[in-house]
């Protein structure tokens, strides 16, 4: 029996990445080198069609934003709601329930943090966190 395994990008625009230019796609079993298909959890979207009608190149990856911070208010001593402006295709993909980003400051780029968002003003494109401190990664 095989393993459950997902991808967060799997059928988004993001599908395939670069992974599957190396036949190490974690979902496509024709990505892995196989010659038929196989495929774990299928997301309504064949990765490997995908991949042949792009060239058999991976599509462009996750951008990284500068973004601006425009409030910072601390809660308590270990509570900071962040407000940042962004660009608008960002606030609007940010706009769904359950969307996260990964920050990181400008002086560690090889640490990135998961934080959920919670709230994405498209009219202001403003996106809110709050993040509770709580050791070195917050």
């Amino acid at each position: 029996m095989k393993e459950a395994v997902d991808c967060i990008d799997a059928g988004t625009e993001y599908c395939p990445c670069h992974l599957a230019e190396s036949n190490e796609c974690i979902l496509c079993s024709q990505l892995q080198g196989s010659c038929f298909c196989d495929c774990l959890n299928w997301n309504g979207v064949c990765i490997y069609h995908e991949f042949i009608n792009n060239g058999s190149k991976p599509k462009q990856g996750r951008k990284t934003y500068n973004c601006l911070v425009e409030k910072k208010i601390l809660y308590q001593r270990d509570v900071l709601l962040i407000k940042f402006k962004v660009p608008h295709k960002l606030a609007i993909d940010l706009v769904k329930p359950g969307s996260f980003i990964f920050i990181r400051t400008n002086e560690n780029i090889y640490f990135d943090v998961p934080i959920s968002i919670l709230e994405s003003n498209i009219e202001t494109n403003i996106v809110t966190i709050m993040i509770e401190i709580r050791g070195i990664k917050t």
